[in-house]
């Protein structure tokens, strides 16, 4: 069920004719009320961040990723205090997250149109695992990777597979994402203490992040 749509049906059952109002008044009230101010460590966002750009770095090969047009594209979630950072492959009809648990990056390649991953499952029939591509075509190197995020929510089927966790997997589509980014995402005033940052920022030049905004 797309992820929209799933919200309006919760909220229709429970009586309420605003999404936003059902989410305020009956899932997410206690959150709400226990919302407090949270400074960021800029020493912890530093560390987490350059963390994630080494293990990128070492698992992807740039030349691969230009050999078949592809680019990487990231976004910063800051959850509680908490900074991660996402990384996402992204070309034509491919958005398709980064993770460390088997697969070949090194070698992945674009045969007609599909992404190919092999992986290190030696026993297997086949190593090459062949993702497809999204039939839409959109080239999601084209638009920000929120922008990206919320359009697939918006258009393809997102499920619920739990312990807050929301994911997509399409042809060429295949990402994680929490069920409450999802909601800040389709409603920006929800979860004040969850930040957003599109893009991969160099927080060694700025001085503060509070739950509202990057200061500069």
């Amino acid at each position: 069920m797309v992820a929209g749509k799933m919200f309006e049906n919760d909220a229709r059952k429970a009586g309420y004719q605003s999404v936003n109002e059902y989410i305020e008044d009956v899932d997410y009230v206690k959150e709400i009320k226990n919302e407090k101010e949270k400074l960021i460590s800029k020493r912890d966002l530093i560390d987490s961040i350059s963390r994630s750009r080494v293990k990128l770095f070492k698992l992807i090969d740039a030349d691969v990723l230009d050999k078949n047009n592809l680019q990487i594209q990231q976004y910063i979630h800051i959850n509680n205090g908490t900074p991660y950072s996402e990384s996402f492959i992204v070309g034509q009809g491919i958005f398709f997250s980064v993770y460390d648990d088997g697969y070949a990056f090194d070698e992945l390649r674009i045969e007609n149109k599909d992404l190919i991953i092999p992986t290190y499952d030696y026993e297997a029939d086949d190593p090459n695992k062949n993702y497809g591509h999204d039939p839409g075509l959109r080239d999601y190197r084209e638009h920000s990777c929120l922008e990206n995020i919320l359009y697939l929510i918006k258009h393809k089927d997102v499920e619920d597979v739990g312990v807050n966790l929301m994911s997509c997997n399409a042809p060429g589509i295949s990402f994680y994402i929490s069920q409450a980014e999802v909601i800040k995402l389709l409603n920006p005033n929800m979860y004040r203490d969850i930040v957003l940052i599109d893009g991969d920022m160099d927080f060694a030049y700025s001085k503060t992040v509070t739950k509202d905004a990057l200061m500069e």
